[in-house]
């Protein structure tokens, strides 16, 4: 087993407790031929939780009759709102996953959730993460028939651990831990469901965002400030994006507010630390076009098909995490270092994303308001 560990000495200790454990993994050999409930479990991150919203459609097609329920933090919750393959949702705020950039929403305990698992008696459970937290937790709440991966050691405790292969985009590992149920689908990209009333240019209005001009959607801040540019950057950017486009709506996103220049003819609405994330995916289908970085909101906005332009830190593997949408641009500057997967550069320059210059941002925008 290849742990995805950075450190030689946790990569031992996962190793020597699958091999002690080894003698407790689930009898069970294959999956149930007739699921009546499954459970589909991702507690981490904005971006992974999108890029599963595909994957009730897929499990009800080829389970019609059984129950699909999601298990993910209370913030990512309302990405499947409206959703019609899924029955319910249930909420755990991990946390080592909440950290100080959400509100916690759900109160519940780790006892008090194996327990509700127990009670549903799932026959299925998918542990997206390869989390050896989520295993313990699924085997705790007596899943019938667990499958994940063992990245991080904790394999023992699954029904099935699914081959991991390192460059493969998240879609397709998706679709390679549905395969080892025999279910086989060939669209699992992030799929949103609104209501009528859920009208992005009402929300927008109440928002103090204008109509009738062009509206840019520019993400603030990310989950680390090696995926970020630097303040001067940013400011630089906006300036551009003032002179080429004149009466221009910029609106702000994400969770930070930044201070950015004063930019005559341009006008600013801030909406940084205003919308939930339901809120976030109704305003930004009334934008003409957003620009961020490598972090959920950006993805969010390509995943509802805003023309979106990414700019690409060295942090994560690109291929792995590359946006799949016709309408997504990138810029990124490839670096020997990637992929750091560090929270802070320690390069002086930060030179994978400072290398991106926001004269050609400016220029990749042009283009799509074009």
């Amino acid at each position: 087993m290849k742990y995805v560990y950075r450190s030689t000495w946790k990569r031992v200790c996962a190793a020597a407790l699958d091999t002690a454990g080894g003698v407790l993994r689930g009898k069970s050999s294959y999956p149930p031929a007739e699921p009546d409930r499954i459970l589909v479990v991702r507690l981490d991150h904005l971006g992974d939780i999108l890029l599963t919203t595909g994957m009730p459609k897929a499990l009800k097609e080829a389970y019609p009759s059984a129950r699909v329920d999601l298990l993910v933090p209370s913030w990512g919750a309302p990405l499947f709102e409206n959703n019609p393959f899924v029955d319910d949702v249930l909420t755990y705020d991990a946390p080592w996953f909440a950290g100080s950039r959400f509100k916690r929403g759900s109160k519940r305990s780790w006892g008090a959730l194996a327990g509700e698992l127990r009670r549903r008696r799932y026959a299925i459970g998918l542990s997206l993460r390869g989390d050896a937290r989520e295993h313990l937790l699924l085997r705790l709440g007596k899943v019938r028939y667990t499958i994940g991966y063992g990245i991080t050691g904790g394999g023992f405790l699954l029904s099935r651990v699914a081959p991991y292969l390192p460059g493969r985009h998240e879609l397709d590992r998706r679709a390679d831990l549905l395969r080892e149920l025999g279910v086989r689908s060939a669209d699992l990209g992030p799929k949103l469901y609104f209501r009528d009333d859920e009208d992005p240019e009402q929300l927008l209005s109440r928002l103090g965002v204008p109509a009738g001009r062009p509206r840019i959607g520019l993400q603030i801040g990310a989950g680390a400030t090696s995926k970020t540019w630097s303040d001067d950057k940013v400011a630089e950017f906006v300036r551009l994006v003032g002179s080429r486009h004149p009466g221009a709506v910029l609106v702000l996103l994400g969770t930070r507010s930044p201070r950015l220049p004063d930019t005559p003819g341009l006008r600013v609405a801030d909406l940084t630390g205003r919308t939930g994330i339901r809120e976030l995916c109704v305003s930004m289908r009334g934008l003409d076009a957003v620009v961020g970085y490598d972090s959920g909101p950006t993805h969010l906005a390509s995943a509802l098909d805003v023309p979106t332009l990414f700019l690409y830190s060295g942090v994560n593997r690109f291929e792995e995490w590359k946006p799949l949408a016709e309408s997504a641009r990138v810029l990124r500057r490839p670096v020997d270092c990637s992929p750091c997967e560090l929270t802070a550069c320690p390069i002086p320059g930060h030179p994978c994303l400072e290398g991106i210059q926001p004269s050609q941002a400016a220029e990749e925008l042009g283009k799509m308001l074009a």
